[in-house]
């Protein structure tokens, strides 16, 4: 049954993009259905701030969610971050302020979100002591971890000349790409990728990368770390002849496909799925799991193929440009890419359409929303007629949360089509201009209407002897952009199909949620017959039970758990990492005990 979950009327504004966070629902006419949870123009607060503008979202690994936003009042814009750590009704997670000697004045619109609601992100800062203004640099909550011309901890002679793009795990641990400069608010000189408040350089720059030649020139931001840390996957710049030479990199070392790295310039192996001339082009997102299974999306160069994008499991292609996904033939670039933490993945990719290319958001195999759809934005579960997608927006705004139960939710943004009226009924607040006297005119007369953020629309109004007579609501419709959470469903076996290069088995919570006094089911299964572990941990990666330690057959087994550690004790309300080993590998699910 799919989850309940609050959402809300939408506040539009006419004429321009206005933003909305959005679910999706069942429908008996599109498989999924965009409901909206907040809106550009709603209020925040009973204070008189309204929302003007939304930026990215993220997840935790406890069915939370969350997003950047600025409201306004009286022109004094406010950086905030609103959303749920548990899944429920959205509110202010944390907001910008003043905090020590620095007083902060916008916020970076990357930022990750802890289970337990932390948040870290990276906002722009004037220090009081030294005057200095625009200072970017990494926070959690109140925390200034490392803020432009701070001093460099690894090294007290340097300073930090950045911090950008932050995440954090799901214990609340941040991590960063960052800069380092010889003199305060100099240029930057190195750059590194920055794990926790001690700031570890897990790589830096004149690092090598296991299994190459060439020192780590730069960072891209195109990186991601498994949720609790264990693994990270980057693409790096490497100083080599060539103008352009970047890298895949996991855990400190190249990889690798067929023994081959994974290289701009180098042949893709026929046993990637590629033709055997054909390079790596460009990089573009990436993401990785607890087990160590990552994705990877990008291009290819020449060979005797046209299809260049791509989107692949541990270095092996899944989907190119031409194949087909739920009856729709992909083309185009990726412009969107993410994998959560149990594998399952989405992407939005182009398809082939009747005169034109439109936009999908796909996610496990299966096509979830399509250019023109129709979506909910009154929130009542619904489609609204006359709504209609126009285009999924913004650049690495696509997330997913974890599983639940047999579910999985997808954020992102669009742009979407709405009736005025809709957009009126749902809280849009307008002042128009006094309407001149037109009559006799054989012209329409064109009104300017303006709402309370500024945007404007130009509609045309019929001219008539008495315009007086000639009032009326005001029709057509408006483009608005939101920010989208998409429930979908897991078909059985949607991801451990995917031509992942290595199958380390399954392992899965029926439910995935449980609650004092209950017991689960925890069906796994295993590709050879062989040593087998499975094991619960909490979300600090300590072991709490046990249950499963000896020989087993390969095939699929199911053990019970009460929700109680090795010592017999009930465990508290959280996330719970349930793993697999067996001699072929390892395979995760999640599990959450709830009060």
């Amino acid at each position: 049954m799919p989850r309940l979950r609050p959402v809300c009327g939408a506040v539009a504004s006419v004429a321009t993009s206005v933003a909305c966070l959005c679910a999706l629902v069942p429908s008996s006419t599109q498989a999924q259905v965009a409901s909206a949870l907040i809106h550009e123009g709603d209020p925040l607060g009973g204070g008189g701030e309204t929302i003007s503008s939304l930026s990215n979202s993220a997840v935790n690994h406890a069915d939370g969610y969350a997003v950047t936003l600025n409201t306004d009042l009286a022109g004094t814009a406010t950086s905030y971050v609103w959303g749920s750590a548990d899944g429920g009704a959205g509110g202010a997670l944390f907001m910008e302020g003043a905090y020590g000697q620095y007083i902060q004045t916008s916020f970076e619109s990357f930022f990750g979100i802890s289970n337990a609601g932390e948040v870290s992100y990276s906002p722009s800062c004037t220090d009081t002591v030294s005057g200095s203004t625009g200072l970017d640099g990494v926070w959690l909550d109140a925390t200034p971890v490392a803020v432009e011309e701070g001093v460099y901890p690894n090294d007290t002679n340097r300073f930090w000349s950045f911090g950008s793009r932050p995440g954090v795990t799901a214990d609340g641990v941040p991590y960063w790409v960052g800069g380092v400069t010889d003199t305060p608010g100099g240029s930057t000189v190195d750059r590194g990728l920055f794990y926790g408040l001690g700031a570890t350089p897990l790589l830096f720059s004149g690092d090598m990368l296991s299994g190459l030649p060439v020192p780590i020139t730069n960072f891209s931001f195109d990186y991601r770390f498994s949720p609790m840390g264990t693994h990270y996957v980057a693409e790096v710049t490497l100083n080599a002849s060539s103008s352009v030479d970047t890298a895949i990199g996991i855990d400190g070392a190249v990889a690798e496909v067929d023994g081959q790295p994974i290289r701009e310039g180098v042949v893709v192996p026929v046993a990637a799925g590629g033709d055997g001339t054909e390079t790596w082009s460009g990089f573009d997102y990436v993401g990785i799991t607890e087990d160590g299974d990552w994705m990877l999306t990008g291009n290819t160069s020449g060979g005797s193929s046209s299809t260049d994008e791509f989107y692949a499991r541990n270095g092996v292609f899944v989907f190119r440009e031409g194949d087909v996904v739920d009856g729709q033939t992909l083309t185009g670039a990726i412009e969107g890419g993410y994998l959560n933490a149990d594998g399952d993945y989405a992407l939005v990719w182009d398809i082939v359409g009747e005169s034109a290319a439109l936009e999908a958001l796909i996610v496990n195999d299966q096509v979830v929303l399509v250019e023109n759809d129709e979506v909910d934005w009154d929130g009542d579960g619904l489609v609204d007629a006359g709504t209609r997608l126009t285009d999924f927006t913004g650049i690495s705004t696509l997330t997913l949360g974890d599983r639940f139960g047999d579910e999985v939710d997808a954020y992102f943004t669009a742009d979407i089509e709405v009736p005025i009226v809709l957009a009126r009924q749902t809280g849009w607040r307008s002042a128009a201009e006094a309407m001149p006297d037109r009559s006799g005119s054989d012209d329409p007369l064109s009104v300017e209407v303006s709402d309370a953020l500024g945007l404007e629309a130009t509609f045309g109004v019929e001219d008539t002897a008495s315009p007086a007579d000639g009032g009326g609501p005001a029709t057509g419709t408006v483009v608005l952009e939101g920010l989208f959470r998409v429930t979908v469903p897991i078909a059985p076996s949607s991801v451990e199909d995917l031509a992942a290069s290595v199958d380390r088995g399954s392992v899965r919570a029926v439910p995935s949620v449980l609650r004092d006094g209950q017991q689960i089911n925890l069906e796994y299964a295993v590709p050879v017959a062989g040593h087998v572990s499975v094991d619960v941990y909490s979300s600090d990666g300590r072991l709490q039970r046990s249950l499963v330690d000896g020989i087993m057959p390969a095939g699929t087994s199911a053990i019970g758990w009460d929700g109680r550690s090795d010592r017999g004790l009930s465990l508290p309300a959280g996330v719970y990492l349930v793993r697999v080993r067996s001699e072929a590998g390892s395979a995760s699910s999640r599990v959450v005990i709830v009060e």
